[in-house]
Order: structure tokens, then C-alpha cells, then sequence
């Protein structure tokens, strides 16, 4: 049985790349892609170039790119690169120099590069308090959306969930100063004054997210909510077009934007 713990395929990773010791990582940072890469970014400041942070959390992978910008790949999963199902840009974009193994020097192109972060994703669900929800709601819709994004490959996507303690001004704090290119919201009944909260902040912005709601509360506020913001997305049910045909908005751009 493999003992080997992702910490310490990071950390072979990192002195492979660096030759610097990495500090004790806590397991509980390779949750939130978001902050191993901030936590990396952090440690490696002078010693390595740019840093980027894929994948799900079962098959996580990091991108470090040395200071003559040679680029290493590690699945922390101890997995083989060639076992991974890569999404179809990768060809051409992500050359291997050996797959069959776990960690592999890498060919990596700008483009590449840029797509590993972009769209910039914030996933947020709603909620009110105990006494209108007792018990827990499970925003799976959510979840499914972040691996979705995650497994392609194809930008960063962040998880806020109200009932883990995240309030509504978290929440506008992260809209207002993290600028998320796209801002997903799940809301179910009870909850339309957070989301007008939050919304409100989001179209205040210069330059505001693509937004996209659903969950129940949409589902009887659609027309109320396309009144107030007409640039917004409703998402109807899994597998259903959404109520505003935006195709045109959300083309992915390129590397200069």
C-alpha cells in the first residue's frame, strides 16, 4: 500500500524544481486549490517562477516552472500522467517528457498556462440560519459544476458555502476584491434578500462577473430577477438552456485579456 502522502509528493516536487526544503504543508490546504497555490507562491518567492494549481482533489496537480522557466508537472495522487483522462486542449499545449510516471518535466505554452487560471470562477450557496433551514442543505449542484471545471482542467474555481460559516459580507468582500470573471450563485427559498445582497454588489463592480444563478428561489423569482438585472444568467435545471441566450458574452478570451 502506498503511504506517500500528497504533502510529500509537493515537497519532492518543490525540491526537485528548487533543491529548497518545503516547509510541513497541512493536508487540509490541498482542499482549496485557491490557497496551495497562494501557499507555494509564497514559499518558492525567489527560488522558482510561476506556479499553478490543477485538478480535482482525488488527482491534484501542480505546475512549477523553475527560474530558467522549465516547467515540472506532479500529480499528487502518486498516479502516472498517462492514467489522467487530459481534456482535448491539451494536446499540443502540455508536452510530457514522461508520462508514465507521477512527476515529469513538462513542455508548457502560454496558453496553456493561461487557461490553467482562467475563467476565474466563484461557486457560492446561499443561506439564511437554523431556524429557517434546521437541517443541512447540500449544494450538490455546485459541487458537480467546480469538478466539472476542475476535471478539464480549464480555469480556477472557488466553493463558498453560507452554512460553513461564510456570510454574506465574505462573500461581497470576495466579489469586490478577488474579481471572479464568473460568479455562480445557488439559492433555494428564504434566501432572496442574500441574493439580491449579493448581487447587487457583483453589477456595482466596473467591471462586473459573468453571474449565474439557480436553485429553487429562481425558479419562482426568474422574471423578478431579470427585471433587476438583465445581463443575468438563470440556469432552469441540469441540462436545460438558460433563460438569457449570453453565448456571445462568455467566449473564452485569450491570453492578452
Amino acid at each position: 500500500m502506498n503511504t506517500i502522502t500528497p504533502a510529500r509528493r509537493l515537497a519532492e516536487a518543490v525540491h526537485h524544481v528548487t533543491g529548497i526544503d518545503l516547509p510541513p504543508v497541512d493536508d487540509a490546504v490541498f482542499l482549496e486549490p485557491h490557497g496551495l497555490r497562494r501557499l507555494l507562491e509564497t514559499a518558492l518567492a525567489g527560488t522558482a517562477g510561476r506556479v499553478r494549481v490543477a485538478g480535482t482533489l482525488d488527482r491534484r496537480l501542480a505546475f512549477l516552472e523553475d527560474r530558467d522557466g522549465r516547467w515540472v508537472v506532479a500529480d499528487l495522487s502518486g498516479q502516472p500522467h498517462r492514467t489522467r483522462a487530459w481534456p482535448a486542449w491539451r494536446s499540443g499545449s502540455i508536452e510530457l517528457e514522461t508520462p508514465g510516471s507521477w512527476l515529469s518535466p513538462a513542455r508548457v505554452d502560454e496558453q496553456a498556462i493561461y487557461r490553467l487560471t482562467r475563467p476565474d470562477e466563484l461557486l457560492a450557496a446561499l443561506y439564511v440560519s437554523p431556524e429557517y433551514f434546521p437541517l443541512p442543505r447540500f449544494p450538490l449542484g455546485i459541487s458537480d459544476v467546480a469538478r466539472a471545471a476542475r476535471s478539464t482542467l480549464l480555469g480556477t474555481v472557488r466553493l463558498a458555502d453560507m452554512q460553513l460559516g461564510v456570510t454574506l459580507e465574505d462573500l461581497i468582500r470576495q466579489v469586490s476584491e478577488e474579481r471572479p470573471g464568473i460568479l455562480g450563485v445557488s439559492a433555494t427559498f428564504g434566501q432572496h434578500d442574500l441574493m439580491i445582497g449579493l448581487l447587487d454588489a457583483a453589477y456595482r463592480l466596473p467591471r462586473p462577473p459573468l453571474v449565474v444563478v439557480g436553485g429553487s428561489l429562481t425558479a419562482g423569482n426568474e422574471g423578478l430577477l431579470l427585471e433587476r438585472y438583465p445581463r443575468l444568467l438563470v440556469a432552469r435545471g441540469g441540462g436545460r438552456p438558460p433563460s438569457r441566450d449570453c453565448s456571445h458574452r462568455i467566449q473564452p478570451a485569450g491570453p492578452s485579456a
